[in-house]
């Protein structure tokens, strides 16, 4: 079986008593690719029509469920990023796993383990079958150079650092 129907399975199996004890019923549930981002996008409905309260409530409580899912926490563990975005959106994770390697997490994502949250970065060409979803808002990451300081550093480094600092400069 694809990941694709796997994927579509799984929320179709957690949706259907959310649906079921809000009235409707699911019309289809899909794993479609837009541009390099993958969605997950349920459809429903019932027999008098769905409203956007329907809707509304139905995506609440899927969210509130996915929110029950396994997560797997990688090595920046909750005293940063990853901490940071779970307390700026009152999310409190099941955490089952603690992971120190990045694609191990992803790895483990894979294969049907749980959820986890990794830089964009890191997620674009990496060569694991998940899903990619993007935050609808915009969070940012803390990166540092550091080198001993008897050091002579290769004219690549010192570009590298100058480029840095400029484009850092321009975003501010």
């Amino acid at each position: 079986m694809a990941k694709k129907d796997i994927y579509e399975e799984r929320a179709e199996a957690l949706l259907a008593p959310i649906v079921a004890a809000n009235g409707c019923e699911i019309y289809d549930v899909e794993y479609v690719k837009e541009g390099s981002d993958w969605y997950l996008r349920a459809y429903i409905d019932k027999p008098e029509g769905v409203s956007i309260v329907d809707c509304e409530t139905v995506s609440r409580a899927f969210s509130d469920q996915l929110d029950q899912e396994d997560f797997i926490l990688t090595c920046d563990r909750l005293d940063y990023e990853t901490g940071k975005i779970f307390e700026m959106n009152g999310i409190c994770p099941r955490i089952r796993y603690q992971i120190m390697e990045d694609f191990t997490a992803l790895k483990m994502v894979e294969k049907g383990f749980g959820i986890t949250i990794l830089p964009r970065l890191l997620l674009k060409n990496a060569p694991f079958d998940v899903c990619v979803r993007s935050f609808g808002e915009h969070y940012s990451r803390v990166l540092g150079a550091a080198w001993l300081p008897d050091m002579r550093l290769s004219p690549a480094a010192l570009k590298f650092l100058d480029f840095t600092e400029e484009w850092g400069n321009h975003r501010l």
